[in-house]
Order: structure tokens, then sequence, then C-alpha cells
């Protein structure tokens, strides 16, 4: 079997990318990839951590190279099992996609003291349960309640953590209620008052806003996902500034219009996620001219289970 194929075999499982370490497990030395390189066969990412060339590739790649790196003979899914180093802090945002920290440096957290001769990583040092962290686009990464503690605790700007927390409600669905107990012990550091983890999740959604990717997205919704949407970000929505709710639902009252009877029939269903101040909300944004959406949102909201009515409050 040629040298290729065998490192293309190693690849395929970790996002098209090796070590030297492992490359020398599979019988392939430093020499013969010094060779793959120079052919163009190989792509260097950093000392010792290549990729196929043709891997198809995404941002996350340098990260994935500097955590592989770390432990170079094991492999990807080998490490996955009981991983010493978890993608951590402004890293960890970025692997699930929250707010816009730079990230110029590779984060990780281990259990032990730890260094490195690259000076793009850091580590910082703890103890994760396995309730802290969970597999992310192939990474061990920590949950996003977790990393939003873990960058308040370092005093992350509030204008960035904003921006995190925003994300971390309307676009991964995580319970407000989860981050304002994760932020209750940092309150007092962003001009909150000590404790008071619900202030602080409605002042950062407040200057955050409704994120752009999100009003967007509302444009390529049909009338089912727009009441999906509204529906799984109640409990969001209520915590964000009537002025930015307003927009959002100013955007999903116009995606629910021309299907009015569809409209009442999924409101209805899906009722207990709707406060009766949600319900308010969205009525005012409804044109007084579109009298037959207003009715058709008033009667889901009047001819709801009571059962529902009473969870909704």
């Amino acid at each position: 079997m040629s040298h290729q194929v065998v490192l293309a075999e190693l690849a395929a499982e970790q996002w098209g990318l090796l070590t030297a370490a492992q490359a020398a497990e599979h019988g392939v030395s430093n020499q013969s990839l010094a060779h793959l390189h120079h052919a163009g066969a190989l792509e260097r990412l950093a000392h010792g951590v290549y990729r196929l060339t043709g891997a198809p590739g995404d941002e996350l790649d340098e990260l994935r190279g500097a955590w592989l790196g770390l432990a170079p003979r094991l492999t990807a899914s080998d490490r996955l099992r009981h991983p010493d180093d978890v993608v951590s802090y402004r890293s960890a945002a970025r692997v699930h996609g929250l707010g816009d920290l730079e990230a110029d440096r590779h984060e990780f957290t281990v259990d032990r003291r730890r260094t490195s001769r690259r000076t793009d990583i850091r580590f910082h040092r703890g103890h994760l349960a396995e309730r802290d962290w969970r597999p992310v686009n192939g990474l061990p990464t920590t949950t996003i309640p977790k990393t939003i503690a873990d960058l308040a605790s370092v005093n992350t700007d509030g204008g960035h953590l904003a921006g995190v927390v925003r994300d971390a409600i309307t676009a991964q669905g995580i319970d407000a209620d989860v981050i304002t107990e994760v932020l209750r012990p940092h309150a007092h550091r962003y001009g909150v008052k000590l404790g008071d983890g619900t202030g602080l999740v409605a002042r950062f959604l407040e200057e955050a806003g409704i994120p752009k990717a999100t009003r967007q997205a509302v444009d390529l919704l049909t009338t089912r996902q727009a009441v999906d949407l509204l529906t799984k970000n109640a409990a969001g929505l209520m915590n964000v500034s009537a002025e930015a709710r307003a927009e959002l639902i100013e955007q999903l009252v116009q995606k629910m219009a021309p299907n009015v009877a569809e409209v009442t029939e999924l409101i209805a269903a899906q009722w207990a996620p709707f406060t009766k101040e949600l319900i308010q909300s969205i009525i005012r944004q409804v044109p007084p001219t579109d009298g037959a959406l207003r009715e058709a949102i008033t009667k889901a909201l009047l001819t709801a289970p009571p059962s529902a009515t009473t969870a909704a409050g």
C-alpha cells in the first residue's frame, strides 16, 4: 500500500488532517512526509501537522491541528474517549459560533500543568466534570454555559460577552435561566448589583439586540418555521429589549400574514411557550389594516387549552 493511501485513510477520520507522529506509527517516515509535502500532496499547517491537499477545510482547521499536535501519536477518536485537552474560552465560543470574539490563540483547559513551545496556544488549568464538555464538530469543547462562565471569569469585555450571550439564547436555544445562573457570580464585574444574573442577562441582550443573521434567516422561513422560531425563542425574546423584540416579531408577522388559518392552528397547538405578554407583543406588530391576522392570533390566545393557558401565565 502506498504512503499516500495510508495517509489518506489516517486523515479520513480527522478532517483530512494528520500528524508526523501518527504517520510514523503507520510506517511513513519524516523524509517521506517531506517528499509528499514538496510534491504538493500535503499542506503543512504547523510543525508536525499536515492536511491532505484537496481535503475540504474550514475555519476550524488550525484549531483542530493545534489540538492534534498536543498528543500527536494518538488519533482524534482515541482522544475523544477521555480528552486531556478540552477546547475552551474564546476558542470554544468560536467552535459554538457565539459572538465575534477574536481568537488569536488556541485555548484549552487541562487538569494538569502543561506547556507548549507554540506561542499561539494557551492552557487554562482546571478540572472539568463530564457535564462541562461535549464533542462539537469533532472537538471536545466546553458546553455553552461553561464557556460563558469561563469568559466572564476572565473579565471578557461586556460588549463581546453580550454578543456571546445573545447568540447562545437566540441562535443556540440555551435557556436564559441557565445563563443567568452561570453569570450570577460575575454580575458585579459588569456594573450590575452583586448576584443579579437576571439583570446582567437582560442588559446584555438589550445591548446586543437581535443578530443580523437571525433577521436575514427569517426571509427564508416557511410559515411553520416562522412559528417554530417564535416558539423556541419565546423565553429569550422576553429578555431582550422591547425594540429588539419588536424588530424580529415584525419580520415574523410579515412572514405569517398570508397564511392566517395555518398561523391560528400552529399557535394554538404550540401554546405552552407563549406568555400573554409575548402574544400581545405579536399582536402589536400586526398592521391595523390586517384585521384577519390580528383576529387569528387573538383567537389562538382565547382558544388555548386551559392547562396551557395556566402554564403560559
